[in-house]
């Protein structure tokens, strides 16, 4: 009889190329047998203990062939498979955020996470998709402040003595057993199990996936105990969603001199390259110039080893989006205001106003997360010229693909002058998914985003940018920003990236189709006249 797996199995792919390399990760109380999968066998190699559970990983490695064939498994009786697509298949995969709850009312309230995992998992029965590629808030931490070991140090009032309390071995041991836990539940939900353990997955992380607001809150997060919890979530984020550890993590191919963003070969047509966003993040900056130089550096060894027509760039907040500028410095100067003032504030605005952690306004950290903050705008522009450049060197189409927002949503970056799609490098699809468990946005907000998002804007030196309309089929009318749940879809044909959304209409059937919305994105195609020294 077998004991049961606490975790797993969870299937991430490393790369597709001449062969499939990935891993399964696995936790348990004991060491798993040798796994095999058809005539081949994988040996466990234990990662970290945790707790009283041990993380397995089993480094898989399997052949090609001329079709598309699904590699069949069980460890400790629990299934997964693994789809190898064939050596000429295009790429085919998905893209997801926010798979978690903020609140345990929220869960209730969306009727849990089923439907739209199990609709993935479901679809990976009949079609398989070759990947799924997860944008950030993959699960939501936040609970975390909830801990009684944390309560007397959120409560202080004065910075100084929240700076130096140090973290006690009780908040060690009750944060740790929480990401455990936390984790462990989270991933075991049977629809989000089933998926990874037969939809290969590679991520980069989010705020939630640490807690609410990482890297906006300065004063917050230079505290000991707040820096103490982000290595514990780091620790959790490296064993369960990169299947490595601190240590291996630059072996096993993460990328940054302290961040870890990474390289994904799918297909001879696309490359996906995953930016994290938050390790190294802080008010002021994104990444630091060493973490883009190192990351830019393997993008042009990838394409130089390998062209592709596609660069799908996973950037965890929306690169071209609606602007906040007005908004976000009446919060910042809010923000100036001693305590005692601020909770006025909170109380003539609102329970939710202020964050319960930070006492400084919430809203403000999600408008500080945009590139197009006004603390972030300098570093936004010079990626994206750094981008332009790295089109028009390699011939390859960006793209980016974003989620945290809780909106489906769609934008275009373009050059100054009028310059065709398919021969202009500096034009740029957003694609924006919505969270895949967590609530929507509230449409009175997302009214507000979508009249700031109208019509064109400058972007860069050399570009301009636009919110565009999608017209999915059903009841929904075309709109550039939806608040509904959904997901995204990809396949690389003859004629280029055909993206698809998504759309849950009604949350409470689970059985009715979600409604799509269509885009086909042309590779890039730069001739004489195309749009690459022009504007």
């Amino acid at each position: 009889m077998f004991e049961s797996l606490a975790l797993g199995p969870m299937v991430r792919v490393a790369k597709i190329e001449e062969s499939w390399h990935g891993s399964i990760l696995v936790a348990s109380r004991r060491e798993p047998s040798p796994l095999k999968i058809q005539d081949l066998t994988f040996h466990p190699e234990k990662l970290d203990r945790v707790g009283d559970l041990d993380f397995w990983r089993f480094a898989v490695t399997l052949p090609r062939g001329e079709r598309l064939a699904v590699w069949r498994f069980q460890i400790q009786g629990r299934a997964g498979s693994i789809p190898v697509p064939g050596i000429g298949d295009k790429a085919r995969f998905a893209f997801a955020s926010c798979i978690g709850f903020q609140e345990e009312e929220t869960a209730v309230k969306m009727g849990g996470l089923g439907k739209l995992p199990g609709h993935l998992a479901r679809h990976q029965e009949k079609r398989p998709y070759h990947a799924i590629l997860l944008g950030g808030d993959q699960l939501y931490c936040d609970g975390v402040f909830k801990l009684p070991s944390l309560q007397k140090w959120l409560a202080s009032r004065d910075e100084a003595t929240r700076a130096k309390a140090p973290f006690t071995k009780k908040m060690r041991n009750e944060v740790t057993a929480y990401y455990l836990q936390h984790y462990i539940a989270h991933f075991s939900d049977p629809d989000l199990a089933k998926m990874l353990a037969h939809l290969p997955f590679h991520a980069t992380w989010d705020d939630h996936d640490i807690f609410d607001g990482w890297g906006s809150y300065d004063r917050f997060h230079k505290t000991k105990i707040a820096q103490e919890i982000f290595k514990i979530a780091k620790r959790m984020y490296l064993l369960v969603q990169q299947h490595t550890t601190e240590i291996r993590a630059r072996p096993d191919g993460l990328i940054g001199q302290n961040g870890f963003s990474s390289i994904l070969p799918l297909s001879d047509a696309v490359t996906a390259v995953f930016v994290d966003s938050r390790t190294t993040r802080c008010k002021d900056v994104i990444l630091p110039e060493v973490e883009w130089n190192l990351l830019f550096e393997k993008i042009e060894a990838s394409l130089q080893a390998r062209s592709v027509q596609f660069l799908f760039i996973v950037f965890a907040v929306p690169l071209i989006y609606p602007e906040f500028g007005r908004i976000e410095d009446i919060l910042d100067k809010l923000n100036k205001y001693d305590w005692t003032r601020a909770q006025i504030w909170e109380h003539l605005f609102g329970k939710h106003l202020l964050n319960n952690y930070t006492h400084e306004y919430e809203l403000l950290d999600d408008m500080v997360d945009h590139p197009k903050s006004k603390y972030h705008r300098a570093e936004r522009d010079a990626f994206f010229l750094r981008l332009f450049a790295l089109a028009r060197a390699y011939n390859v189409r960006i793209c980016f693909g974003s989620g945290d927002v809780h909106a489906m949503g769609y934008g275009e970056s373009r050059s100054r002058e009028a310059v065709p799609e398919e021969s202009d490098p500096r034009f740029i699809p957003q694609f924006i998914s919505s969270a895949m468990g967590n609530e929507p946005i509230l449409e009175v907000p997302l009214k507000v985003l979508r009249a700031l998002g109208k019509g064109e804007e400058e972007s860069t030196s050399e570009s301009v940018e636009s919110m565009v309309k999608i017209a999915p089929n059903g009841k929904l009318k075309p709109k550039s920003l939806f608040a509904n749940r959904g997901y995204m879809t990809f396949e690389v044909d003859g004629r280029g990236l055909k993206a698809v959304w998504h759309l849950e209409e009604d949350r409470n059937d689970r059985k009715l189709p979600l409604a799509t919305a269509k885009k086909r994105i042309p590779p890039l195609q730069i001739g004489d006249q195309g749009g690459s020294d022009r504007a």
